[in-house]
């Protein structure tokens, strides 16, 4: 899945912010979106771990929540040094 591979390249970035190793392959986000899935009949199904809340509806769409505000604004730090114009002044 394309999607889930997105989603694993982020969270490598957040175990690189929060000084974790990175986290084995085989526990990626497919892999927490597939048991999610597995575990529940009710919908909207959830599936989380310790950066991300991912809630998934009947009609195949996610949102994504992310948990860690630290490391969200550490990584628009890192964003906004190389690529100054990607992100939006500070209101």
């Amino acid at each position: 899945m394309r999607q889930t591979d997105h989603l694993d390249d982020l969270l490598r970035v957040f175990h690189l912010c929060d000084g974790k190793p990175e986290a084995d392959h085989r526990t990626g986000a497919y892999r927490l979106i597939a048991d999610a899935m597995q575990t529940s009949s009710a919908w909207p199904k959830l599936a989380e771990n310790d950066y991300v809340s991912i809630r998934f509806f009947k009609n195949h769409n996610g949102h994504v929540t992310f948990k860690r505000l630290d490391l969200i604004v550490r990584l628009n730090r890192i964003i906004a040094k190389h690529y100054p114009n990607a992100l939006p002044e500070p209101k």
